[in-house]
């Protein structure tokens, strides 16, 4: 809402198929030098994904069976990389674009493992998709590859991403992940109750 919102308070048109979301994010547009008065709403829109980023891999860890140290790193390393994409409107947008994408690099890994050998419903073709689309987006803008296409990639990664997230939260709502202990503890009923019968 707020990246609509932005780019429809951006002075010249916003044109999603050849500007950046970043663009947005600019004092003044490009062409005709004027205020731009999305700004605020495009900040808003920043902090609200880079939150949302962090969150999940927070979230996300607590629900796997990974070890203390694995979840431990997942939710620094993906917070780290959210906390570095709050500051993209800054002078230093190329460096952090850079740094978020190394450090992202390593939790986005491990969620798209994990979401590989999960069994149970989680859209996994949607979440691979999206992930493997965020990948080549990066890769295809450092390796200086498909220029034309970057702006388009860019708002299709993140939108598939997102409602990937939204869907994958929602449907994990009623779902609470068995503990060894749990399974131990049902498994120790069913015999107890296939000994009585």
């Amino acid at each position: 809402m707020f990246y609509i919102t932005a780019a429809l308070f951006y002075p010249d048109f916003f044109n999603p198929l050849k500007l950046f979301f970043c663009d947005l994010m600019q004092i003044q547009s490009e062409t005709h030098k004027s205020l731009n008065f999305g700004r605020p709403f495009a900040l808003l829109s920043l902090i609200s994904i880079s939150c949302v980023i962090a969150s999940f891999f927070i979230w996300f860890s607590n629900q796997t069976q990974w070890t203390k140290p694995k979840k431990l790193f997942t939710k620094i390393s993906g917070s780290a990389a959210a906390f570095f994409t709050v500051f993209l409107f800054t002078s230093l947008h190329d460096e952090l674009i850079l740094i978020a994408s190394i450090v992202g690099a390593f939790p986005i890994s491990l969620v798209g493992l994990e979401l590989l050998k999960m069994k149970k419903k989680c859209a996994p073709v949607l979440g691979c998709s999206a992930l493997f689309l965020l990948t080549f987006y990066n890769l295809s803008f450092y390796l200086n590859l498909f220029e034309l296409l970057w702006p388009t990639i860019q708002k299709i990664s993140i939108f598939l991403c997102l409602l990937w997230i939204n869907i994958f939260i929602s449907k994990q709502k009623n779902y609470i992940p068995l503990t060894k202990q749990d399974k131990y503890r049902f498994k120790t009923l069913r015999k107890r109750k296939a000994y009585a019968s």
